[in-house]
């Protein structure tokens, strides 16, 4: 009837630093156009089957077969305590605050995905039942971090039995008091029964957003520290092989409760990636020891803060890098370089290279002041590329001046020196992580390889 009919196809073919965008305007009656793009798209996609995901598969996001594809940020959320709070938070139900600025510059640094470690969307104390609250929160966050054009893996750092203070028992009696400690997790059957309600609630929300590529099951469990047996009593067993002989599979076991979240959630999703740390707060030295959970869709990762006595240094008794260190406490220093930094990753290693299942990190960091900081990060983030693994560097703060004032020791924006709280974005640390973040190509906006619109 005279009427042009047209169609435009943009396709994205992936190149060694990046995509090529490719844009035809296809009219009904130009055949050669049509011909002409219909290879390009063929082309883009044989190229992006042999190197990079598709939207349809979150899962080779975390391969380790083509090197990271995602390298990013973490950032902290904590449940505001009423009777506990002052403005660094900023505002009920959870802090501290975030606006889209904070995503938007995270992004231009490079980074593509963001590790989300968020209080549990179910109450703490029973009636277990869901915090509607926590859930407006959590979906604003993800908003933002989506209009930025980053990934998001949603990390649940508390829940039914297990408080924000599992994180510090060491300070109960001082910022806050001793009955705020909650780990009646690893001691009740109705709190697991509830965390398993909680994430068959949140694959259930969260299923069908495409920038959500993980579901980290818990924040650093830690049943081998703070479970005990009677009220009074910590277990405080440091030897993953030690635990286990003792408390496998009992309820402070965490292998007998994470292959139950995991049934509960590939009920209602069966595509969206599961992350599982170890006990003894995730660390690699733990890894190994994760059982009971195999198949497609699962993801090991821990969490890396090796040696201690460098990432978590006070400010008065400096340990540089490279150098030496004591790190087996035993008074004998050893040489303190990227050697060692490989030896300590020894874990993640072997589990690379076994291909029994994908590993990555989801938190890596070191206090800003530490001598020799960004050397430090650059060598633990050059291992990790070398292994393929995805990693996460914690943390990312919000430009929020009342939290970062007294909560910065790890705000790697803020620089080396122990008294900035104003972002440096020439310090030596950012730059550091931004040069490796720059190696990033996907993005949310560019996970789907062709488009056809109208």
């Amino acid at each position: 009837d005279g009427e042009i009919l047209s169609h435009t196809l943009h396709a994205y073919i992936p190149i060694r630093d990046g995509y090529l965008s490719i844009r035809c305007n296809l009219w009904m009656s130009d055949w050669s156009t049509i011909s002409l793009a219909a290879v390009l798209l063929l082309l883009g996609l044989n190229a992006h089957s042999h190197g990079h995901p598709s939207c349809r598969d979150k899962m080779a996001l975390w391969s380790n077969d083509h090197g990271p594809q995602l390298r990013g940020a973490v950032i902290y959320q904590r449940k505001y305590y009423e009777e506990l709070e002052d403005e660094a938070l900023g505002r009920p139900p959870a802090g501290p605050l975030f606006k889209a600025d904070d995503f938007t510059a995270l992004a231009a640094c490079g980074a593509n995905a963001v590790v989300v470690s968020h209080p549990g969307v179910f109450t703490e104390d029973p009636p277990y039942r869901i915090d509607q609250d926590l859930v407006a929160h959590l979906d604003h966050l993800l908003t933002m971090i989506e209009r930025a054009d980053l990934f998001a893996v949603l990390a649940i750092r508390t829940g039914p039995g297990r408080s924000e203070f599992t994180f510090f028992h060491q300070e109960a009696g001082t910022w806050f008091g001793a009955e705020k400690l909650n780990d009646h997790l690893w001691s009740s059957r109705e709190a697991q029964d509830a965390w398993v309600a909680m994430w068959r609630f949140l694959a259930n929300r969260y299923r069908s957003r495409s920038s959500v590529v993980g579901y980290e099951l818990m924040v650093e469990p830690n049943s081998s520290d703070v479970g005990s047996d009677v009220r009074s009593d910590r277990i405080n067993i440091q030897d993953p092989a030690r635990f286990h002989r003792r408390y496998g599979q009992t309820t402070y076991d965490w292998n007998q409760l994470h292959p139950r979240i995991v049934t509960a959630i590939r009920k209602i999703d069966p595509d969206t990636p599961i992350l599982i740390s170890g006990n003894g707060y995730g660390g690699v030295a733990w890894l190994p020891y994760i059982k009971g959970t195999k198949g497609k869709g699962i993801v090991h990762v821990a969490h890396s803060y090796e040696p201690p006595r460098y990432t978590q240094q006070e400010t008065e008794a400096p340990l540089s890098y490279p150098g030496n260190i004591d790190i087996r406490g035993d008074g004998e220093p050893r040489p303190f370089d990227a050697k060692l930094i490989n030896t300590l990753l020894r874990p993640v290693t072997r589990l690379v290279d076994s291909a029994k299942v994908p590993v990555a990190v989801t938190e890596i960091g070191t206090v800003r002041w530490a001598p020799g900081a960004d050397l430090f990060l650059n060598d633990t983030m050059l291992a990790l590329e070398e292994l393929g693994t995805n990693y996460f560097v914690f943390e990312w703060s919000p430009d929020y001046a009342p939290y970062t004032k007294d909560n910065n020791a790890f705000n790697f924006q803020l620089g080396t020196e122990p008294q900035s709280i104003r972002v440096d974005p020439h310090n030596t640390i950012l730059s550091t992580v931004c040069r490796h973040w720059r190696n990033n190509v996907l993005r949310p906006s560019k996970f789907l390889p062709t488009k056809l619109e109208q």
